[in-house]
C-alpha cells in the first residue's frame, strides 16, 4: 500500500504527532509512506481563479510553490492520511490549503465542460487531536470529509482522533496508544482489501 500523509500540526513533536508516530509504528515494511510536513512548505492559497480547469488530464495551477509535489503524491497514493489539530472547530490553516488546491486541481468540474475527478476512488481518513469533547470538536471536520470524499469521488474510510483533557497531565498513556494502534490496524486491513 502507498500511503500519503499530511502533517499539519505546526509542532513537530505534539499531541498529533505523538499519535501518528504509534500509528506508523504498527506499519509493516509493505506500506510505502511519503510524509508532507504542511508548516514546512510553501504553500499559497487557493484564489479561485479557475485556471487549474484549463488543464484536464493534470494538475494545473497559476501557483509557483509545493503543491505540485503533494498533488503527485496523491496521484500515486492508494490512502491518504489527513493528519491534524482541530483549531476553532476545523483543520489547520495549511490543511485547509492543501484541501482546497486539491479540491480544485484535481477535479476538473468548473470549466466551461464538465471534466473528471483525477483522483476518483481514491481513499482518505483522518487522524486528528483536540482540546473539546469530540462531539463538539472533530465532529464539523468529519463531516466536512465526508462531503469532501463524495464530491471529490473518493472513499472515506474514517475517523479517529483523540482529546487533550488537560495539560497537567501527558497525551499519551497506554489507553490512548492502544487506541492509535487499533486505528492502524483499520488502515492495514484497508491494506489487505487492495491485495
Amino acid at each position: 500500500m502507498k500511503l500519503l500523509i499530511l502533517f499539519a500540526s505546526p509542532r513537530p513533536r505534539g499531541n498529533t504527532a505523538q499519535l501518528l508516530e504509534k500509528i506508523t509504528e504498527v506499519f509493516d515494511e509493505s506500506v510505502e509512506i511519503t510524509r508532507f510536513d504542511l508548516y514546512g512548505m510553501d504553500l499559497k492559497s487557493c484564489i479561485a481563479c479557475r485556471r487549474c480547469q484549463k488543464v484536464t488530464d493534470s494538475f494545473h495551477c497559476v501557483h509557483d510553490d509545493d503543491m505540485q509535489e503533494i498533488f503527485d503524491a496523491a496521484l500515486e497514493s492508494d490512502l491518504i492520511l489527513f493528519a491534524t489539530p482541530i483549531y476553532s472547530f476545523y483543520c489547520t490553516p495549511p490543511m485547509k490549503i492543501v484541501m482546497d488546491r486539491l479540491v480544485y486541481g484535481m477535479c476538473k468540474y468548473y470549466g466551461e465542460t464538465m471534466g473528471p475527478s483525477l483522483w476518483a476512488g481514491k481513499t482518505i481518513a483522518l487522524l486528528s487531536t483536540f482540546g473539546y469533547p469530540e462531539e463538539k470538536a472533530s465532529d464539523l471536520l468529519v463531516e466536512g470529509l465526508r462531503r469532501y470524499a463524495k464530491h471529490n469521488k473518493l472513499n472515506f474510510l474514517g475517523a479517529y482522533g483523540e482529546r487533550q483533557r488537560s495539560y497537567k497531565e501527558p497525551f499519551m498513556n497506554a489507553e490512548v496508544e492502544k487506541r492509535a494502534r487499533a486505528f492502524a490496524e483499520k488502515l492495514m486491513a484497508y491494506d489487505d482489501n487492495l491485495n
